[in-house]
């Protein structure tokens, strides 16, 4: 599976997120944002690494929903569902990203932790998948993908998704302006 976050889901760390009208929860998926450095089409795996700059923490933000047959472009494109870390990373300065751990903290509790080692598709897989059929540009960020079900926050938590050796982010669920 496979969505874009548009721009307008972009969220600096500590930024109050505000969930759309009528929202009162949403699932909190903490995952490893790729940053792309140089331009990728149609790259093998074994050469995909060769295009990251980078590494940042994500937390993809959804609204809990039912359909598993439709996009979810409501439920994962709303203003701010996608906090981004202000750290950056370089890629040399990470062996390997797949001993890398996420941890999904709300309101100081650790509600999840998992290895990236656990990604169905691991990265330099991913970035070959998607090269494929889409040219990869500087400053895109690919998420690595998160594990289900999420933790879910309510308005008024504070969430936090945390990779050790990347950093940490945390911001506050709101309520949205009328």
């Amino acid at each position: 599976m496979l969505y874009i976050k548009p721009a307008n889901t972009f969220a600096r760390d500590g930024e109050k997120i505000a969930l759309p009208p009528k929202a009162d929860t949403v699932e909190v998926y903490g995952t490893l944002g790729i940053v792309i450095g140089q331009s990728a089409r149609r790259v093998n795996a074994r050469d995909a690494m060769r295009a990251v700059r980078g590494y940042v923490v994500a937390a993809d933000l959804t609204l809990p929903h039912e359909s598993l047959y439709r996009p979810p472009i409501r439920e994962k494109c709303f203003d701010g569902a996608l906090p981004l870390g202000s750290g950056f990373v370089e890629r040399n300065a990470i062996a390997d990203p797949a001993r890398l751990e996420v941890r999904i903290s709300v309101n100081g509790m650790v509600m999840q932790r998992w290895p990236l080692a656990r990604l169905a598709r691991p990265i330099p897989r991913l970035i070959a998948d998607i090269s494929a059929f889409l040219t990869l540009e500087p400053g895109d960020i690919l998420l690595a993908a998160a594990v289900a079900p999420a933790p879910r926050a309510r308005l008024g938590d504070l969430i936090a998704v945390e990779i050790p050796g990347i950093g940490r982010i945390e911001n506050r669920i709101g309520e949205a302006i009328p």
